[in-house]
């Protein structure tokens, strides 16, 4: 409305030397109707709920007419009116190609970008709900509108990798590759953003964490050891990057070289409930329990919600015969996450020490669902197991 006031001021002014009031109507006319027609019938449909293309992209629909009525509306009004304006035929093909070389600018500088990111944001929040797959597939839209979108990339290389976690282990190597090549373009395309690297480095861990073949897991490793020492130069205030160089390190067996990035973890960030996590793991596999126990208390009470470290209390105290201190932390673990079938199996195992058979056979069915395909089979045999051992007592 305030564009229509105002560009009719100023056509007024600048014609203010036609006598013909007929003629200053009908010119004024033409005007209101390109200027206003469009904007009373886009504003109409958004207040009626309705949508052409989806609400974020209807507003640019408005502004792929508004640009070519605009032009159209300096033409007639340059000429005086419409009929000389088209007897100009010359003049109608110029601007004929302004108008579609305005609709293409329009269409690559805001449609697509816009529409690439409602692609995203749709993508995150299916990642939220650890649908990976939904997210994975609108990444790829947005990426293939915006294929040199740093983010994007980088968003599509965590969702690949989480993907990976949960697929069957004759498909994990396959998205895990998915993962890198996402992580490795969105550091290319912006070199300068060390948290890009950091990513690759991250993705390399993982697969690390769950490769089957030891000359995959030491590959992996190796390159995420190379790009973690890279990095620190940077990134020398980052806690994550330690404590995630602190795993790599501990991995490829270099203890004191763990300990060393963990404390340093520490140092930077003293809440961080992850590190002592992983601190109390590396006791225990040292069979340091005490300072383990010490360490993964330390880690519960930081971050109570996190199943992980009544997971590695339950392993601990199993480890030292407290069953039912044990049983204790991996219901805790359960209940924190009760669509992990691994930490069912762990309870299911504690209730088989206590000799609670009906238990353990219970905790197993229920981890049933949400074990990946290619570990029900093992599941259903340690049922029948425990029915055997049952039924010899």
């Amino acid at each position: 409305m305030t564009t229509w006031l105002l560009g009719g001021a100023l056509w007024l002014l600048t014609h203010g030397g036609v006598a013909d009031l007929r003629t200053v109507a009908t010119r004024w006319s033409w005007y209101s109707v390109v200027s206003l027609g469009w904007f009373a019938f886009f504003g109409a449909m958004r207040a009626m709920g309705i949508s052409l293309l989806g609400h974020e992209l209807d507003f640019h629909l408005y502004m792929l007419w508004l640009f070519p009525s605009m032009v159209l509306l300096g033409a007639v009004l340059q000429t005086g009116d419409a009929a000389s304006f088209v007897r100009r035929g010359w003049l109608l093909g110029v601007y004929a190609l302004v108008f579609l070389a305005g609709v293409g600018l329009i269409w690559l500088t805001n449609v697509r970008p816009v529409q690439a990111d409602i692609y995203a944001g749709s993508a995150r929040a299916y990642a939220a709900q650890g649908r990976w797959g939904e997210s994975i597939s609108l990444y790829d839209k947005a990426v293939a509108l915006q294929p040199t979108n740093d983010i994007y990339q980088f968003r599509l290389a965590e969702a690949y990798a989480r993907y990976a976690e949960e697929a069957a282990e004759g498909q994990r190597s396959i998205w895990f590759q998915r993962a890198l090549r996402a992580a490795h373009r969105a550091w290319e395309l912006n070199p300068e953003q060390m948290y890009h690297a950091a990513n690759l480095a991250h993705v390399y861990l993982l697969w690390a964490q769950l490769a089957q073949s030891s000359d995959v897991r030491a590959s992996a490793l190796q390159e995420a050891q190379a790009l973690y020492a890279q990095i620190s130069r940077v990134l020398w205030y980052d806690a994550k990057l330690y404590r995630e160089w602190g795993l790599v390190l501990q991995l490829q067996g270099d203890i004191s070289g763990a300990l060393e990035k963990y404390q340093r973890a520490i140092a930077l960030d003293p809440q961080k409930a992850e590190t002592y996590e992983l601190i109390g793991n590396l006791y225990i596999a040292l069979g340091k329990l005490d300072a383990a126990e010490e360490a993964l208390r330390k880690a519960s009470k930081l971050n109570p919600r996190s199943p992980e470290p009544y997971t590695a209390l339950g392993e601990l105290y199993l480890k030292q015969g407290r069953l039912e201190e044990a049983l204790r932390e991996a219901q805790r673990a359960v209940e924190l996450a009760p669509r992990n079938s691994q930490l069912y199996l762990n309870l299911a195992l504690i209730y088989r020490k206590l000799e609670e058979f009906d238990r353990a056979i219970a905790t197993i069915e229920q981890a049933l669902p949400y074990a990946p395909a290619d570990q029900r089979a093992e599941l259903q045999r340690l049922i029948n197991e425990l029915k055997a051992e049952r039924g010899g007592g």
